[in-house]
């Protein structure tokens, strides 16, 4: 199960959360299989909430408020366990593997000096014989299952950044 969406965060949002995301500390990225090196850069996002049940981090809220509508109703019984930014600069060579700890992860593409095909930058999904390739359009959000193979790509001249969003039972 994979399905894009595209237009689904206001643009006055998307500006806001790229502004958010260039201003955060990242630190060494994670290992997709412990016998593997670390690959690119992370930032943990806080899942604290207010009495609301409201993110305190802008940058969740910014995404979650506009995640409605029928396609995004598979996410309501389940809890946002994790929520971080990944961060790919040029030759970052990610691995293929699969989210254990989500049912479903949520992938919000920010980078919005993206506009050349040329410029690669795709999320890679393994399906059996074939791998299918989704372009990191601006305000792009993906939905698939964790346990898809998937990885990033990096782009040949701009650091590329998505929100990772993780969704797990209770």
């Amino acid at each position: 199960m994979l399905h894009v969406y595209d237009n689904k965060i206001h643009p006055n949002n998307e500006k806001r959360l790229e502004t958010l995301i260039l201003k955060k500390k990242f630190i060494s990225g994670e290992r997709d299989h412990p016998a593997l090196p670390p690959t690119g850069q992370t930032c943990e996002l806080s899942l604290d909430v207010d009495e609301d049940g409201i993110p305190k981090e802008e940058i969740l809220q910014l995404i979650v408020q506009d995640l409605k509508g029928e396609e995004f109703e598979k996410l309501k019984p389940l809890k946002l366990k994790r929520a971080y930014i990944n961060k790919f600069v040029p030759e970052d060579k990610p691995y293929f593997h699969q989210d254990s700890d989500a049912v479903y992860t949520v992938l919000y593409y920010s980078s919005l000096a993206y506009k050349d095909l040329n410029e690669l930058g795709f999320t890679e999904f393994f399906y059996g014989s074939s791998i299918n390739g989704i372009l990191p359009m601006p305000g792009r959000i993906v939905i698939f299952k964790g346990d898809i193979y998937h990885r990033a790509t990096s782009c040949r001249t701009l650091t590329r950044h998505t929100v990772a969003l993780k969704y797990n039972y209770g």
